[in-house]
């Protein structure tokens, strides 16, 4: 559901970028540009995109068709480029939709191109399209990205439509080559891979069970446990026995993922205790915790390569998980008496799981490594209509110069725009080069759009040197000049993810003689490019200095979303307790997923919010502390979440509606508050005597509940949960005159 979208634009003073924020993007930029990762290089992606150009360039060469060859080497580069830095990611269907879409921009570009304000006015909407497709990730801005540089590129040529279709038509050759090479050179899927899939997944448990308890995440075991997830659910179809045992293996997993994090919150609030014998008991627990991190490695090697040692390991975890359980039984009773409890209970459930994962490794053998998975067919039609309604939604949503996606929209369509014109009606060569720089750099952020700006512009300038020496050493040399393209595709892609500066660099180099197997110019088709690039550059960063975006916005509509989710979250868990709803993993699953992603968007726009001018920044420390809030809300929902799922709790507990209630009700008031204001959180049209006292609430419910000890933990969860909000809710709450 969108969620509203915060005040309109502010006074013209509080958005144009002062001089002294410029030159602080620029010394950050300078930073940025000079970064580089060597164990971030990829060349094994920049081989199978450049494997794709070349095949494009040798095709040409053959039928002497030197438009051909550059137009079809072009679709395949660009198709290759963002399934390259993608990480393999994108899926063969979301390729195919990329290469039509380039086709298609391509088409339009041309066809329009033969009157210039038909052309100019094209462009705006398929720029304000690919500014909006950012709001939906993934290969969806892949696909607006590309389709723009296709339309920005292939523009420049007039053509008849006859002819404009032949130039699509190789645009799409290139495509699809592109699209076949990457599919091509994808491992197969076997019965290993699923294995090694699930073993990564109890290596992640590992790893989080490991960690101490301020250092514990979930995030990366939860993506993990997901991959693997994807891998047995996608349509494939292994021996039937063997799939059964796999999945059940994985939903094992996914509960041990569970009780580790409801481990975590209690663990939280006991180390919150200053108490010398509660940090003894705790260390008790967090010794089980690592003989339990120790059993799920011997899991997961178990899984790829049988060495017989999983089940001593996971009989080490049992007998640990048993001496910290009598450690926390022999207590005297104290104000944390009730997190003891749930603590005994969750480690049990814990060495449970860990018992029924190893008799399921045990039993799941290894079958045959080499055996592919076959596909098994299934209707698409309802998930392509649901994904495409999902995608309106979002698409409307952020439609409006109020969200910082839609902002963006208008910031490229005025940009490009603009470079259209400067291209058209000054004697710059090969002008589309300005507008094509202009809609690669700008982006949402202040300091993504001036840390890309100057990396761009610093990169082409060492590439149009280095496609000068390039040009000079290969004039003439027909072979040559392709094997030197497909190095530098090779430099060019493995370089994107250790270096943007470099990867501007090499593939400066690389489009500049692309364009020579076309027209013969190289050496002032790089000088060119370098003023173009310069000129877009330039141009970008002013649009953007003139109206742009900060993390007050960006980051108060994360975390409402992230509010938001965990709202969600919490009431479905509450209406299984209260008996309100049946249970059903699966849902409880996706609304769990959901708040996951809600919370890494928060993370990331607070991360970058500390990259914004002071002024213009969303206060970190409130930030830091909202984040804090919402984990331990989290952690509380998992909680209640193991127990309903475990039938610990007893049975329904219709009681606990009103405080369902109210706990939904806060949050409410919450997320209203969570709407930026020009420099601050703006105050909830919620007035405090109209907030539900949740205090009071769980006071009556721990009364109705009097005399039921197997309700313990639910009001354990109960308790933290009202605690967490209200801190929330404190931390949110208008500034009092």
């Amino acid at each position: 559901m969108p969620h509203r979208l915060p005040p309109g634009p502010y006074g013209i003073a509080h958005l144009i970028v002062r001089p002294d924020e410029i030159g602080m993007g620029l010394r950050r930029a300078m930073r940025e540009a000079a970064r580089f990762d060597r164990a971030a290089l990829a060349p094994l992606a920049g081989i199978r995109v450049a494997l794709g150009v070349v095949i494009a360039l040798v095709i040409g060469r053959l039928f002497h068709n030197p438009g051909a060859e550059a137009s079809i080497a072009a679709g395949a580069l660009l198709a290759g480029i963002p399934a390259a830095v993608s990480g393999g990611r994108m899926s063969v269907r979301s390729l195919v939709v990329l290469s039509a879409g380039m086709a298609v921009s391509t088409f339009v570009g041309s066809t329009s191109a033969q009157l210039g304000w038909v052309h100019t006015a094209v462009v705006v909407p398929w720029c304000l399209l690919a500014g909006l497709l950012l709001a939906l990730g993934g290969a969806a801005t892949s696909i607006g990205t590309q389709g723009l540089a296709a339309m920005i590129v292939f523009g420049r040529f007039a053509e008849s439509p006859a002819a404009a279709a032949h130039l699509a038509g190789y645009v799409l050759a290139g495509g699809l080559l592109a699209t076949a090479i990457m599919a091509l050179t994808r491992p197969p899927v076997t019965a290993a891979l699923q294995r090694r899939s699930i073993a990564a997944g109890l290596t992640s448990l590992a790893e989080l069970a490991g960690a101490g308890v301020t250092q514990r995440k979930g995030v990366a075991s939860a993506e993990a446990l997901e991959a693997a997830d994807r891998l047995l659910g996608s349509g494939l179809r292994l021996e039937e026995e063997q799939n059964l045992r796999l999945r059940a293996l994985l939903d094992v997993a996914r509960r041990s993922r569970l009780e580790l994090l409801v481990i975590e919150g209690l663990g939280r609030r006991l180390t919150r205790v200053d108490d010398p014998p509660v940090a003894a008991w705790w260390a008790a627990v967090e010794g089980a915790l690592v003989e339990s991190a120790r059993a799920f490695t011997a899991l997961a090697e178990e899984l790829t390569a049988p060495t017989g040692h999983a089940r001593q390991a996971v009989q080490r975890s049992t007998e640990a998980a048993h001496a910290a359980r009598r450690n926390l039984a022999a207590a005297e009773p104290n104000p944390s008496g009730a997190v003891f409890d749930a603590l005994q209970a969750h480690l049990a459930a814990l060495a449970g799981q860990l018992r029924a994962a190893a008799e399921l490794v045990g039993r799941a053998g290894t079958g045959n490594p080499r055996r592919r998975v076959r596909p098994v067919g299934r209707s698409t039609v309802a998930n392509l209509r649901a994904g495409a309604g999902e995608a309106w939604d979002t698409l409307t949503a952020q439609a409006t110069v109020r969200s910082p996606i839609g902002r963006h929209a208008v910031r490229l369509a005025v940009a490009v725009t603009a470079a259209e014109l400067i291209a058209r009606h000054t004697p710059l060569g090969r002008g589309y080069w300005v507008a094509l720089t202009a809609s690669v750099v700008l982006r949402p952020d202040f300091s993504v759009t001036f840390s890309r700006g100057f990396a761009r512009m610093l990169g082409t300038s060492v590439g149009v040197v280095l496609a000068g020496l390039l040009a000079v050493v290969l004039h003439g040399r027909a072979v040559a000049d392709i094997i030197a393209i497909g190095v530098l595709c090779v430099a060019a892609l493995a370089s994107f993810p250790a270096s943007y500066a470099m990867f501007t660099g090499f593939l400066t180099g690389l489009v500049v003689l692309l364009v020579g197997v076309a027209t013969p110019s190289t050496v002032g088709t790089a000088f060119d490019r370098l003023a173009d690039t310069l000129v877009g550059g330039v141009l970008a960063l002013t649009v953007y200095a003139l109206w742009p975006t900060w993390s007050q916005q960006q980051a108060a509509q994360a975390f409402a979303a992230l509010v938001a989710r965990q709202r969600d979250y919490l009431v479905a868990v509450l209406a299984v307790v209260s008996g309100e709803r049946s249970l059903h993993r699966d849902e409880l699953r996706g609304w769990a997923r959901d708040a996951r992603r809600a919370k890494a968007e928060a993370d990331e726009a607070l991360v970058r919010a500390a990259d914004d001018p002071e002024r213009h920044r969303f206060r970190l420390a409130q930030g830091q502390g909202i984040i804090a809030a919402t984990s331990r809300i989290s952690l509380a929902i998992h909680a209640l979440r193991t127990d309903v799922e475990d039938g610990r709790p007893g049975g329904p507990v219709p009681e606990a509606a009103a405080l369902a209630a109210a706990l939904s009700g806060a949050l409410a008031v919450a997320g209203d508050r969570l709407q930026p204001g020009p420099g601050r959180l703006a105050a909830s049209q919620v007035g405090a005597s109209q907030q539900p006292n949740l205090r009071a609430c769980y006071e009556q419910l721990a009364g109705a509940l009097a005399g039921r000890p197997e309700t313990g933990p639910l009001l354990s969860s109960a308790d933290e949960l009202v605690d967490a909000v209200n801190t929330l809710n404190e931390l949110l709450a208008p500034a009092r005159e």
